[in-house]
């Protein structure tokens, strides 16, 4: 059962996930998708939901894969604008906000790799090599 009250007084931004499966580390069940799905259209629609399942079902690693997801699509956005483009900029500032993305961007880029370097030294130091994930890049568009 999913209820959700609207707040139409904010601005509602449509946007599909970018990973069909939420990033589940599992292959998730039809239950968890569906979870997952109405709990991002809820989040994107800036509404409240109750969400409820049965026992057993995967809501907490399901909930915590679709809030994550929304987050990783909503700073993608915050990032590259709005996929309807909005209203036009002057030229002012977009050179404003190009400059701030391309800061922010570097700044995602030294952090990232500065995990990765103390990532490799910790798994010198145990003597075993961790597999290491992909960082998730803002500079590429969702699948």
């Amino acid at each position: 059962m999913v209820l959700a009250l609207s707040n139409s007084d904010l601005p509602v931004h449509s946007m599909e996930p970018s990973n069909h499966t939420f990033h589940h580390p599992y292959v998730p069940y039809t239950i968890q998708l569906e979870f997952m799905q109405r709990l991002y259209q809820c989040i994107e629609e800036r509404h409240v939901g109750i969400f409820e399942s049965p026992t057993g079902t995967g809501k907490s690693l399901s909930l915590i894969c679709a809030a994550l997801t929304w987050l990783r699509d909503d700073e993608r956005r915050s990032l590259f604008g709005d996929a309807d483009g909005g209203d036009a900029l002057d030229w002012l500032e977009q050179a404003e906000r190009k400059a701030q993305r391309n800061q922010l961007l570097d700044e995602r880029k030294e952090i990232e790799d500065k995990l990765k370097r103390i990532r490799d030294r910790n798994a010198k130091k145990q003597g075993q090599q961790y597999p290491v994930k992909k960082a998730v890049s803002l500079d590429e568009e969702p699948r």
